[in-house]
């Protein structure tokens, strides 16, 4: 992304929001999980497995999908994806089964799905659907 200097102040080029479905979720219990890990090299890779578990190549039903994203900070992630009504059905099994894996694996997830207004570019998210999504989530 190019950003020019111009007459003394810092010009971005325009950014819009696209309609797409959103998944925010945080794993409950994780700063405890942490402590519980320790040094543990076992620990810590079930961890970041629990968080692969939903990116876009195991995130079931979406991996064919043009302009999926995920992002994270600690336990909290997003991911997004294009609307497409023919793609919600499957978008949303695939988010329940990811859920029940990562409940099989003894973490457990609380987060919410909306459709809306979203700039996702797989480094930055932000926008009124993921806005919505976290207001349902707490």
């Amino acid at each position: 992304m190019f950003m020019a200097f111009l007459d003394g102040e810092f010009a971005w080029p325009d950014v819009y929001y696209e309609r797409r479905m959103v998944f925010y979720f945080d794993i409950l219990g994780w700063q405890a999980h942490i402590v519980e890990a320790k040094e543990n090299p076992q620990r810590i890779a079930a961890l970041a497995g629990v968080l692969r578990l939903f990116s876009p190549p195991v995130f079931s039903g979406v991996e064919r999908a043009e302009g999926v994203y995920m992002s994270t900070f600690s336990d909290c992630v997003v991911v997004s994806l294009p609307y497409c009504s023919d793609q919600l059905i499957s978008s949303l099994e695939g988010f329940a089964a990811v859920l029940l894996g990562a409940a099989y694996l003894g973490f457990l997830v609380r987060g919410a799905a909306t459709i809306g207004n979203l700039f996702h570019d797989g480094k930055i998210v932000f926008g009124p659907a993921l806005n919505r999504a976290y207001e349902l989530e707490s």
